[in-house]
């Protein structure tokens, strides 16, 4: 996609997704090693999905409840092991609304105000934009060993989720389940099953991030990146961005073997819309 192409509002970009960063991450790691860390699940700002939930069993077998309270760390260890060693990565998505609301750019996953305030170091970061195919791609190639989901977040309250009949056992389960099966069966089997509860649904207040993700199990305790190589297409400049930084993020991009544009998204009193960036070498650039 040309960048012409890409800065006008009505231009279809629903093959790309975005992803929010400071330009100190940006600078200092995402561009030097040309990756993208994953996140702990665990680290997720929606309690919802960050906090286990201890699971309810049910007595399918008549086995009496002592059984239950005798085994209680074994269910504790089960909802654990539900959400720990989940790793994710996370963008936004462009609206399939019409374009409705404040201003042209209204349903682009770049436009998002809130967002370049809480993950883009309010307005000073970037936000950078992904080819969506591509990066899926990369996602399932990297991890082909190991179990990997990737797909939309739906924004439901957990009751109401829960309330689905498909998904009427995501936190309940049998007491022939605990009689039968080892902690990791249990849930290796429910994480097949019930992935869409576990990692992409989140509290409805989320709803305006339209977010898309990529997750996977990691057991090791080291950080884990994945290489995007091909996949960035745009960094997009907070309308606060100090433009002495632009020169050591111009060197880096020199270095990769396909090159991402750099463009301004900007507000001019009215409405965000791109702005012209001075590309000029500045003094005292960013100490890398």
């Amino acid at each position: 996609m040309d960048k012409n192409s890409f800065m006008n509002p009505f231009f279809d970009t629903r093959d790309l997704i975005y992803h929010y960063t400071s330009v100190d991450t940006l600078i200092k790691y995402i561009l030097p090693q040309n990756s993208l860390r994953f996140s702990h699940l665990l680290s997720t700002n929606d309690p919802e999905e960050s906090k286990y939930h201890v699971m309810q069993y049910i007595d399918d077998v008549s086995i009496g409840p002592d059984y239950f309270m005798d085994n209680l760390n074994k269910i504790k260890d089960i909802s654990k092991r539900i959400t720990q060693n989940v790793r994710l990565i996370c963008f936004s998505q462009d609206d399939a609304d019409s374009y409705i609301g404040n201003g042209l750019y209204s349903n682009k996953g770049y436009a998002r105000p809130r967002m370049w305030a809480q993950y883009a170091n309010n307005h000073q970061g970037v936000c950078l934009a992904f080819n969506k195919e591509r990066i899926i791609d990369i996602f399932k190639n990297s991890f082909s060993d190991k179990q990997t989901f990737y797909g939309d977040v739906s924004y439901e309250p957990l009751v109401q989720l829960l309330n689905e009949e498909e998904n009427a056992y995501a936190q309940s389960g049998f007491a022939s389940e605990l009689l039968n099966k080892t902690v990791e069966e249990i849930v290796m089997e429910r994480i097949i099953k019930y992935n869409k509860i576990y990692f992409f649904s989140k509290h409805k207040d989320w709803k305006t991030e339209n977010e898309f993700r990529l997750v996977l199990r990691e057991t090791s305790e080291n950080e884990t990146y994945m290489n995007i190589d091909g996949c960035l297409e745009y960094i997009i400049l907070g309308h606060k961005f100090d433009e002495n930084l632009i020169k050591p993020i111009k060197i880096l991009i020199d270095s990769l073997n396909n090159k991402p544009e750099i463009l301004k998204f900007g507000y001019n009193g009215n409405s965000y819309c791109f702005t012209p960036i001075d590309f000029e070498m500045k003094e005292n650039p960013y100490d890398l």
